[in-house]
């Protein structure tokens, strides 16, 4: 099975700033928590390399074994209604005004 292009990118950064390559099975655990939540294991990567003092790929892996790439997806921002934004020059179109 061929890796998809942005995990093997994902991945090359974290192996250039470790010096080190995610090889094996370990590298199988984390395609799938990418699989599964691509933003949660960016955060893992970008993470394990500002926060390891030694082998950012060991702890990343460590973080992916702890489940810390599955994070939720943040809600949908709600949609707003152009209607009710407030008119005065000074609320600058805010959804509540300033004056109320």
């Amino acid at each position: 099975m061929q890796e998809p292009a942005a995990f093997a990118e994902t991945v090359a950064k974290l192996e250039y700033g470790a010096g080190r390559r995610l090889s094996g099975p370990y590298r199988a655990v984390c395609l799938q928590a990418f699989e599964q939540n691509e933003r949660g294991f960016r955060a893992c990567v970008e993470a394990a390399l500002q926060r390891a003092k030694q082998n950012p790929v060991g702890l990343l892996v460590k973080m992916v074994r702890d489940g810390d790439w599955n994070v939720p997806e943040p809600p949908p921002a709600p949609a707003i209604n152009e209607t009710t934004r407030c008119t005065h020059e000074n609320c600058r179109g805010l959804e509540r005004c300033q004056y109320e």
